[in-house]
């Protein structure tokens, strides 16, 4: 989230707050997944395609924290957040916009989170390919034909 973006859509104060818990939190689920990645696996940096597998997987993972806190919040009547997220990913952009919008494909599927971790964990690339491409797959289709009816 760009600095330009807040200042130009951020109002007042309690929506810069709502989206800056909501970075933060995206920031701790990236720092809780190097912990734990470089205690089971320790392999962090990947090359060539696996590298690009590797950011697309690390986004989605955060991101999908971050949308899961903004729900609570949504829940407790505080939606800014929530609504920036979700109007601001696009399926139809995964792994394009970075991995980002793999958080709504996740979200899909939630039970499917624990699984895309654990591999992730251990080996990124391999989760991508085993859990979110096929997410992205099943998913991606249904969203470019709700796109093309705009």
């Amino acid at each position: 989230m760009s600095y330009d973006k807040i200042s130009n859509e951020c109002t007042n104060a309690e929506a810069r707050m709502e989206l800056l818990i909501n970075v933060i939190a995206h920031e701790m689920q990236h720092a809780w997944h190097y912990a734990d990645t470089m205690t089971k696996s320790g392999r962090w940096f990947y090359s060539r395609k696996a590298f690009l597998k590797q950011g697309w997987t690390q986004e989605s993972i955060a991101e999908y924290f971050a949308l899961c806190y903004a729900k609570k919040r949504k829940a407790e009547g505080k939606a800014f957040a929530y609504n920036n997220l979700t109007n601001d990913r696009d399926i139809a952009q995964f792994p394009k916009d970075g991995g980002y919008s793999g958080a709504l494909l996740i979200d899909k599927e939630p039970d499917m989170f624990k699984d895309i971790y654990l591999m992730s964990i251990e080996d990124m690339p391999t989760a991508y390919d085993k859990y979110l491409k096929v997410l992205k797959e099943k998913y991606q289709d249904k969203s470019k034909r709700k796109t093309s009816k705009r």
